[in-house]
């Protein structure tokens, strides 16, 4: 071949970075961690960036906030309530119709009273 004296190849003009993370995706990596506010007012005061979404656990009450940012950077907020499902068990709750039924038994029996 000819002499480069440049010593230019194509195999050594970009240079080969190993284990190099874009600065992006390191950023983004941090939203996956549990984000934690005081509150309704400091899940306001949260940044987000704009068409991003986080997750924001209250400290001091069960509840959930997810906090959206649109492409203008409008954030709105909706509130969740955490339910401790562990002893579910404990927890006997009334249907609707059930309670209906026993609302009617109720009234039957009531009248039964008043008619002896």
């Amino acid at each position: 071949m000819y002499n480069n004296p440049y010593n230019f190849t194509p195999s050594n003009f970009m240079p080969q970075t190993p284990n190099y993370t874009p600065v992006i995706q390191n950023a983004l990596q941090g939203q996956n961690t549990p984000q934690y506010v005081n509150g309704i007012e400091s899940a306001k005061a949260y940044q987000v960036q704009p068409n991003q979404s986080v997750m924001l656990f209250d400290q001091n009450e069960p509840f959930m906030y997810v906090k959206t940012a649109d492409a203008s950077g409008f954030c709105t907020i909706k509130k969740f309530r955490l339910i401790d499902e562990t002893n579910k068990e404990e927890h006997k709750y009334v249907t609707q119709e059930e309670f209906e039924k026993f609302k009617i038994e109720l009234k039957n029996t009531i009248k039964k009273d008043e008619e002896v």
